[in-house]
């Protein structure tokens, strides 16, 4: 539940910018090798997709030791990189649903 609250609060943040593939400086890969890298250089693994408002495939990878990159993949287009960092934490979440309230 976590993973999809970030990665819902990510693609507001992104629905926001222009969803063109020339504003984003890292966009000259294909989502393959771009996934390969990102397996190979950082051990990072897909953990989270949706797509965003502009029909770009966005997807979150982390890495067990915290690292953490941002992909956008646009229709027909290259996959870029949106965003990267350290210190990725999955959260427990707790249920927002009363006990005794059912499914």
């Amino acid at each position: 539940m976590f993973l999809k609250t970030a990665v819902l609060i990510g693609a507001a943040f992104f629905i926001s910018i222009p969803t063109q593939a020339q504003h984003y400086p890292q966009c000259t890969r294909t989502l393959e090798g771009l996934t390969r890298q990102l397996t190979d250089q950082y051990d990072e693994r897909r953990a989270g997709v949706g797509i965003t408002n502009g029909n770009a495939m966005m997807q979150l990878f982390t890495s067990p030791k915290g690292s953490w990159t941002l992909v956008l993949t646009f229709p027909g287009g290259p996959s870029c990189i949106a965003g990267a960092g350290e210190n990725w934490r999955r959260l427990k979440l707790k249920s927002v649903k009363p006990k005794g309230t059912g499914s």
